[in-house]
């Protein structure tokens, strides 16, 4: 049995906003009474592990082709990789496809620093 995991949407977001990560590829099926779960690896910018602890979280196969995971909220910003276990964490997709990147922020960390134009028609079509 193969499945893959071909995207994740969105890409990011804000840190204990309750974001749901929706992975998209083929074959993802409910496996008996076996729990879908996803995991969450802490890397860095270069794809390298950080050393941080692997995270857990809540799956529902919603589809054969679609899986919605629960980003945990306890994790600090930063890039994660993300898996898709279809039994519980025996095994995970990808086993030999690139794993889906995922990135949390902190909202506070953002700010509006210029605009420009500083104005435009009102009609619009201004970039």
């Amino acid at each position: 049995y193969t499945a893959s995991l071909h995207s994740g949407f969105p890409a990011g977001g804000p840190i204990g906003a309750g974001m749901a990560l929706t992975l998209t590829g083929t074959g993802f099926v409910t496996l008996g009474t076996s729990v879908a779960r996803c995991f969450f690896m802490p890397i860095n910018a270069d794809g390298s592990l950080t050393g941080g602890a692997e995270l857990l979280a809540a799956a529902n196969v919603a589809s054969v082709t679609q899986a919605l995971c629960d980003a945990p909220s306890a994790i600090s910003g930063g890039l994660y990789r993300a898996t898709l276990s279809l039994n519980g964490g025996y095994t995970r997709v990808p086993l030999y496809f690139s794993a889906v990147l995922f990135e949390l922020y902190d909202p506070a960390g953002l700010a509006v620093e210029t605009v420009s134009p500083p104005g435009g028609p009102l009609s619009g079509g201004t970039l």
